[in-house]
């Protein structure tokens, strides 16, 4: 009995051994799922932020865009608006531009006689 009771006593220590390393492994194992999970909810997070700041980003942006096409418009306007002062300026009196208006060929017309031919026109070959 004695060599029975020593190889009982042998194997109980050698599962209690095993049950110790697989309590080890079993450890070791938890503590890599901790650190996996962990650093995914710490990559879950970071796209999170990584999306909310997209999204602040486009908001931003449109509005930016929107008031640069509002400044570009009325830099536009008012770019046009300096072109036609400088021409009137470089026209000169209105009176004068009036009067170089409606003139044909140095001959001053008016409203009604601005259409009638002038002796110098083409007559189509009659004399």
């Amino acid at each position: 009995m004695a060599a029975d009771g020593g190889a009982v006593v042998m194997a109980v220590e050698d599962q209690a051994a095993e049950v110790i390393r697989l309590r080890a492994r079993l450890d070791q194992v938890l503590a890599e799922l901790a650190e996996q999970r962990a650093l995914f909810i710490e990559l879950a997070g970071h796209d999170a932020e990584i999306g909310l700041c997209r999204r602040v980003v486009e908001e931003h942006g449109q509005r930016e865009f929107e008031r640069g096409r509002v400044a570009g418009w009325l830099d536009a306007v008012v770019a046009e608006k300096r072109v036609q002062q400088e021409l009137v300026r470089a026209l000169g009196d209105r009176a004068d531009v009036e009067a170089r208006r409606w003139s044909v060929r140095g001959e001053q017309r008016t409203r009604g006689t601005f259409g009638q031919s002038h002796p110098a026109d083409y007559r189509g070959g009659a004399k």
